[in-house]
């Protein structure tokens, strides 16, 4: 009896946390993914996208920028303090043409409690 009692409240708490996931996000845009030089050029700041149910609230930090040019010869990166972007991360993205790199790294945000973490950041391929 002990034993299926555990079991009947352990699996939802397993199956909870195994959806529950915050990430970095920009334009509707997670992990790796594309976007046009159109869209991008409206962006202007990070944001937290929070997969869990409880809908709890998180903030930026901070993070890294890093841009690689269509060629691929030349990479740039700036340090980011708050969601909004830097003037040379907006002069970076405007100046951006198709087959750019955008990486988001080292994102770190403050949790509902206070605490600072680290989230997955991203890649954004420019086409």
């Amino acid at each position: 009896m002990k034993k299926l009692f555990l079991i009947a409240f352990l699996f939802p708490v397993m199956a909870y946390s195994q959806n529950c996931e915050v990430v970095a996000s920009i334009g509707g845009h997670t992990g790796t993914d594309s976007a046009s030089v159109k869209e991008t050029a409206s962006w202007s700041a990070l944001n937290v996208l929070n997969k869990c149910k409880d809908n709890k609230s998180y903030a930026i930090i901070s993070y890294d920028f890093s841009c690689a040019s269509a060629d691929g010869k030349k990479l740039v990166t700036f340090p980011c303090k708050g969601p909004s972007f830097t003037d040379e991360v907006k002069i970076a993205v405007r100046e951006a043409k198709s087959g750019a790199k955008f990486y988001f790294d080292m994102v770190m945000v403050k949790d509902p409690d206070g605490k600072t973490k680290p989230i997955p950041g991203m890649t954004i391929h420019v086409k």
